[in-house]
């Protein structure tokens, strides 16, 4: 009985071992010279990877480029794209033309140097797309075309120094989440960049990561055809990135780029999505659409109706054609409050270019002091603003012991903060002196 146990018990190990064994792992070493992933010959084990398996791709010589074409269904765990053998070409390249690729896992461009992933057609699957990972790392992704469709996170980047590319030209990247440059997560590195021409980006969470998509395009690190959202193209031509959440896709949030004639409002002041002190919600401005004649103002506390409203509107939404690209409110605005508006921009021959609504807030709060406008420069600069210079206090005085500001710059907090970047540092001694 007890020999049929032992046998019984050494069984069920071996199915547990086996059931638990790890793929193997391949790195690219390209001896059949035809580049081509579905070649046994081009892996250091003569065999082409399968689920479960780890890929690493490095250089082995230039051309060193991995070639999915129409013909190949890739499948592996995870895979890694990165030139740490610092060699030849300077960097090494995933290419897709075709066919399918999936990964159980993550697929990272970039690990410790420069790694390139290019796109044109077909399906790519995986779990964390990542770019960049450690100092000083690069990823460079071009989605030229086909479908990319990530489950959790696409990091832009996940680490490294270099500035992570990621230039969506065409095709649709659909992912959870995306994260660039976020000093509060740590899995996040910096300088990070996506830039929009013919793509699609569509974050498939149910959350409407609108303002996320906003700040991030704000930042700067999401632009249209190679310029800021809002600037105009050598060609005259207006580029924007344009953001809609259930609109495109019902639960999800769409980022898009287009490039049109100026002919559109723009630039507003207050910005989109500024929190604005009591005193300097007076008035509202922005740069006019080329053609326009006049400009259709739309003004209210709700998305929705500012969003509905035409020219027949009689609740007091509509505030009427205007003839300059600005204005000045007749009444107090509320503090706490959310306001939208919209501009439509109307030419000589009443042809509507209608505009995006806008929004901002009204601090709950009276300004004191903006404590993120001082700065560090020679005070023979006429922008230097330095915190002593506006904060008096006991410096050089022997009679008062109160100091403000760092001796060296930074002259102000920039770590001890209860929001913002920077705070005050106030120093004080009562020791037979004032402060």
């Amino acid at each position: 009985m007890r020999s049929k146990l032992m046998c019984l018990i050494c069984f069920l190990l071996a199915l547990s071992m086996v059931g638990t064994t790890l793929g193997d792992e391949f790195v690219w070493d390209n001896s059949g010279s035809d580049s081509l992933w579905s070649n046994p010959e081009n892996w250091d084990i003569n065999k082409v990877p399968n689920s479960g398996d780890a890929v690493y791709i490095n250089w082995k010589g230039d051309p060193t480029e991995v070639i999915i074409d129409a013909d190949t269904e890739a499948r592996f765990e995870s895979v890694t794209v990165s030139n740490d053998a610092v060699g030849g070409q300077g960097f090494v390249h995933l290419h897709i033309t075709g066919g399918t690729l999936t990964a159980g896992n993550l697929i990272r461009i970039g690990r410790k140097e420069l790694g390139m992933f290019t796109i044109d057609d077909g399906d790519v699957t995986c779990s964390a797309f990542q770019l960049g990972r450690k100092d000083p790392s690069k990823g460079v992704v071009n989605i030229n075309g086909g479908t990319v469709t990530v489950s959790t996170n696409t990091r832009v980047p996940r680490g490294g120094s270099e500035g992570s590319e990621l230039h969506l030209n065409g095709g649709i990247l659909y992912t959870n989440g995306l994260v660039m440059n976020d000093p509060d997560d740590p899995l996040s590195g910096t300088n990070g960049s996506m830039d929009i021409t013919g793509g699609v980006l569509v974050l498939t969470s149910e959350e409407d990561q609108t303002e996320k998509i906003k700040e991030y395009v704000q930042n700067g690190w999401i632009t249209a055809y190679g310029v800021n959202s809002g600037e105009l193209l050598e060609d005259g031509r207006l580029a924007l990135v344009q953001i809609d959440y259930n609109v495109t896709n019902a639960g999800m949030t769409t980022v898009r780029a287009v490039a049109a004639n100026a002919v559109q409002a723009r630039s507003p002041k207050p910005k989109d999505g500024a929190i604005l002190g009591i005193a300097d919600a007076t008035s509202l401005n922005w740069t006019a659409g080329e053609t326009a004649a006049r400009h259709d103002l739309y003004f209210g506390n709700s998305f929705e109706d500012v969003n509905a409203a035409d020219t027949t509107d009689t609740t007091g939404i509509y505030r009427g054609g205007q003839d300059v690209s600005g204005y000045i409110f007749f009444e107090a605005l509320g503090w706490g409050a959310a306001y939208y508006w919209r501009v439509d921009e109307i030419e000589a021959d009443n042809t509507l270019h209608r505009g995006p609504v806008w929004s901002f807030t009204v601090a709950d709060y009276l300004l004191v002091d903006d404590f993120e406008a001082y700065n560090e420069l020679d005070t023979t600069n006429p922008m230097s603003n330095r915190i002593f210079s506006a904060w008096k206090d006991g410096w050089n005085d022997p009679a008062n012991g109160s100091v403000v500001g760092y001796e060296n710059p930074p002259f102000t907090e920039q770590t001890i903060v209860h929001g913002g970047g920077q705070s005050m540092p106030y120093f004080y001694n009562n020791d037979d002196v004032v402060s």
